[in-house]
């Protein structure tokens, strides 16, 4: 390829490759080669530039560290909505006792409705020998022992009427703020969710750089060994032409 070749031609010029070096480490610069060509490609650069390279890694650096600090935002938030999640569920049992308690007392005045209704029926009733029921049947006797008049009968009723109504609003509060718990509870839990997504997404990026400096590293490595290489042949070179100067 022609870029592959125009890296490699850079190499030799760089390093000052010729003669028997060229030849012996042609497998070393081949190495090389493909090695920047990769990394021109992951930084997406037309030439190689090691202050592109260390640039690059800062930049990865940074945005690890930037992207780290999502994530630890991310998990406080998360946090917080479990916890929010948990007081709502606390919340809808303490009004669930509360509703039931007011369900068992609206019973109690519902049967006492229907006891003074039943009540109100029998002073009202015009019919013969009422006066004689009153002493046969027990519940006449008792009726007629217990209220002196219809209106004492009917003020219970109209209390008792109160009191029920009393009730059906305070059923209607803590329903309305069961719902609203509710409510609550789903919206933390779709927000939760979307928090879950973002932790993913970002931790994805964070991989993805890590790959990245990874990548730098491998090549810094790669060239190490092929600058330590190039030396060592410089070296032995230098020695031979000295002992045929010799």
């Amino acid at each position: 390829m022609l870029e592959n070749n125009e890296t490699y031609d850079s190499i030799i010029i760089e390093f000052q490759l010729s003669g028997s070096t060229l030849k012996v480490m042609k497998e070393s610069i081949d190495d090389l080669t493909k090695s920047r060509y990769n990394i021109c490609k992951l930084l997406k650069i037309q030439s190689f530039k090691v202050e592109t390279i260390e640039s690059n890694e800062k930049e990865f650096t940074i945005n690890i560290n930037e992207n780290k600090l999502k994530v630890e935002g991310y998990k406080k938030k998360q946090i917080e909505l479990k916890n929010n999640i948990k007081v709502s569920k606390h919340e809808i049992k303490v009004i669930k006792l509360h509703l039931n308690k007011l369900g068992d007392k609206f019973i109690q005045q519902l049967q006492q409705s229907k006891k003074l209704n039943e009540a109100l029926r029998i002073f009202s009733r015009r019919e013969k020998f009422k006066f004689i029921k009153k002493i046969i049947f027990r519940s006449y006797r008792k009726v007629f022992l217990k209220y002196s008049n219809q209106m004492v009968i009917k003020n219970q009723i109209i209390e008792c009427n109160k009191r029920k109504e009393k009730i059906r609003q305070e059923k209607h509060y803590y329903t309305n703020s069961q719902q609203r718990h509710n409510r609550k509870i789903i919206m933390d839990r779709i927000a939760s969710a979307e928090i879950r997504k973002n932790i993913n997404k970002v931790i994805k990026q964070i991989n993805f750089f890590l790959i990245k400096i990874e990548m730098l590293k491998d090549y810094n490595e790669i060239e190490n060994k092929f600058i330590l290489e190039a030396r060592q042949y410089e070296k032995y070179n230098g020695i031979k032409n000295q002992i045929k100067e010799d």
